[in-house]
């Protein structure tokens, strides 16, 4: 009887030990809900994930929080014209860190550019952008007179971008009916290119090579409001990337891809904290052109396309048109998986390379890195440091099997 009585004693011990460490975590559990959803709800990634029971709707909402419409005036480069323009942007860190497609914004004059989000109206401060990735930082601000800390819903962004996911499109906040679903088609296979026409010719803007392609889902489909662009979201908090403004034929809407912001954004926000600007200087001095950009125009002359076959226009750059020389022909012709010199490369006082030439991989402390097309080299300056040996292993148009090496400079 002793012993029957002591075993239901430990075991109402132990339902009670059971019960009080499972109320202890459900307690937990709710107090780390209450806390992110009410306390701190800016962190849209984090609240799907500590609370995955969310409809399509509230999900789509928390997405409509973090988008921002981007009004600013540009100055158009053929007309030389100002003119108002809009953006659907995103944001990515709880004090106003915007991501958006910078095509227009290179040519933004200066004046006051207007954020408008969830919480309010922000003035906005370009930061940086790369054209390569079509991608832009911009920063929200107080507006004058007003102080504060600002604190904003934000998502974070992710690389993988998975045929057949399911998808969240969200354009400007200020138009109805924002917020879409669709489903990933697959990567793009081709390289699509903006076309400019400056002094009657007609040359490529620039080319988007790494690209995604999404479509409408369901009732979507039948829509008769235009999807005008915006962000491209999964389920989980993360941003994919943005439409381009090109749609196929056959369907499906073109993308630029929202990671590549990674490689510079803290570098950019560092120097913005410290009251500086961000540059890098190496990716400002080589200005190159790979294949697929050489492709791109040949194929416009020859389907007379061009009324200038000698002009070539590359990445709105100050410089503006370029020759389309016998040198970048025999490049094309050549069919090189590599990137062509359109200027003489002079960092830290000297000429490092003439123009002309072909960079076929560049050693980083003498570790070989092959350079296949513009992103394969402009990934890699980025992910340069300070300090580094550097030395570009090259040849000419004309000699695609001898390889030189300059001089080794430090980054």
């Amino acid at each position: 009887m002793e012993q029957e009585k002591s075993k239901k004693n430990s075991n109402k011990k132990i339902f009670w030990i059971v019960f009080y460490a499972v109320l202890a975590v459900l307690l937990c559990y709710m107090f780390v809900v209450i806390y992110f959803y009410y306390i701190s709800p800016n962190n849209i990634a984090l609240k799907l994930k500590i609370w995955p029971f969310q409809s399509d709707s509230a999900i789509g909402e928390m997405y409509s929080d973090a988008t921002v419409q981007i009004d600013f005036q540009m100055t158009d480069p053929q007309t030389e014209e100002s003119t108002q323009q809009t953006l659907v942007g995103v944001n990515v860190r709880s004090n106003g860190v915007i991501v958006t497609l910078y095509d227009k914004l290179r040519f933004y004059d200066g004046s006051e550019m207007t954020i408008s989000t969830s919480k309010g109206v922000y003035s906005g401060k370009l930061l940086y952008g790369d054209i390569n990735y079509n991608l832009a930082v911009i920063k929200c601000e107080n507006k004058e007179g007003k102080n504060g800390s600002i604190s904003l819903p934000y998502v974070n962004v992710d690389s993988y971008i998975l045929e057949n996911e399911d998808i969240f499109a969200i354009s400007s906040p200020k138009e109805s009916a924002n917020v879409r679903q669709g489903t990933i088609l697959g990567q793009s296979k081709y390289i699509w290119q903006k076309e400019i026409t400056y002094s009657g010719a007609v040359g490529i803007d620039f080319a988007l090579k790494n690209n995604f392609v999404f479509a409408f889902s369901g009732r979507y489909k039948s829509m008769s409001q235009t999807y005008t662009g915006g962000g491209v979201f999964d389920r989980d908090g993360n941003l994919l990337g943005f439409y381009v403004g090109y749609s196929l034929d056959e369907g499906g809407y073109v993308c630029t891809p929202a990671a590549p912001v990674t490689k510079f954004l803290s570098k950019v926000l560092d120097a913005y904290n410290k009251q500086t600007t961000y540059q890098n200087p190496m990716l400002a001095a080589m200005q190159v052109v790979d294949w697929y950009d050489a492709e791109a125009h040949l194929q416009m002359s020859r389907y007379g396309a061009d009324s200038n076959k000698n002009s070539f226009y590359y990445n709105g750059e100050p410089r503006g048109w370029r020759g389309y020389t016998d040198e970048m022909y025999q490049f094309e012709t050549n069919n090189v998986q590599s990137v062509f010199l359109l200027d003489d490369f002079k960092y830290d006082d000297r000429t490092i390379l003439e123009k002309g030439n072909v960079i076929v991989k560049i050693k980083v402390n003498e570790r070989a890195y092959v350079i296949e097309n513009k992103l394969d080299f402009v990934n890699l300056i980025y992910s340069l440091k300070s300090g580094q040996k550097i030395k570009l292993v090259y040849t000419t148009v004309n000699d695609t099997i001898h390889e030189e090496e300059t001089e080794e400079f430090l980054f």
